[in-house]
């Protein structure tokens, strides 16, 4: 049994060895990103203030647009050589502009404030 006892204390030791450096090795974790954005609670709220913007700016720009149909209707009724209908003309000409141009700023807006949401979350998330 004497003669044994340096053996088992090897071992012992050898064990104890092993296993601190088994526990001490760095472990590598994956985190599923997709999951912890679409469960962030922030970026729920600020998903739900852009679409009630973006909503508010659609609503905007299908009214200019249904005003464009209504005066092109108007302006199909009416004579061709009369000046009201070219005023009328001048008029759809206008609001056109003014509508084309609010839907490019609306776009590029929206665009922009979903990218600003967008970085601002996955800083928190980080």
């Amino acid at each position: 049994m004497r003669k044994e006892l340096p053996i088992y204390l090897l071992l012992l030791l050898l064990g104890a060895a092993c296993l601190y450096l088994w526990l001490s090795i760095p472990k590598t974790a994956c985190v599923q990103l997709a999951k912890v954005y679409e469960a962030f609670e922030l970026r729920k709220q600020l998903d739900g203030k852009y679409k009630n913007v973006s909503n508010a700016r659609k609503l905007q720009t299908d009214s200019m647009e249904m005003q464009l149909k209504a005066l092109s209707n108007i302006i199909m009724g009416m004579d061709e050589k009369s000046k009201e209908r070219q005023e009328k003309i001048n008029e759809f000409e206008y609001k056109k502009q003014e509508y084309l141009r609010k839907k490019k700023n609306f776009s590029e807006g929206d665009a922009a404030t979903a990218k600003m949401y967008e970085e601002q979350v996955w800083s928190l998330c980080k």
